[in-house]
């Protein structure tokens, strides 16, 4: 009896013989892509990105929620539309929302800030909320 296991593109075989592991074979699957690491590599990197775009957001968020007066459903809901209504990604608009707070603004940012400024409304028409 052998059980195939895949996994970003790697074939794990296991052949029992009466009940014991009589070999383990591992080998690369044909179309896979880089060394066996390089995918975990990648995951954990995606993985990284993820948190540091998390906390960039969550901080946003408050921020937006804090200086307009709304709650923070209202200024997550209100990022989420700028987002949409201007192309650019909520982790980006988070980005140069938290660098500007922090007096780290650059300029290449100004014209995205501006943008958001002008579309952000929480303050505006939710107060309260």
């Amino acid at each position: 009896m052998s059980a195939d296991l895949r996994r970003e593109g790697w074939r794990w075989s296991v052949v029992r013989i009466d009940g014991g592991v009589e070999s383990l074979g591992v080998e690369r699957e044909s179309g896979g892509a880089g060394e066996p690491g390089e995918a975990l590599r990648h995951q954990i990197r995606n993985l990284e990105l993820a948190m540091e775009s998390q906390r960039l957001i969550g901080i946003a968020v408050g921020l937006l929620a804090q200086r307009a007066g709304c709650s923070t459903d209202v200024a997550w809901q209100q990022l989420v539309r700028v987002s949409q209504d201007t192309n650019v990604k909520v982790r980006e608009i988070a980005r140069i929302l938290v660098d500007a707070r922090n007096g780290r603004a650059q300029p290449a940012d100004a014209a995205t800030l501006a943008e958001v400024a002008s579309r952000l409304a929480c303050g505006r028409s939710s107060k309260g909320q």
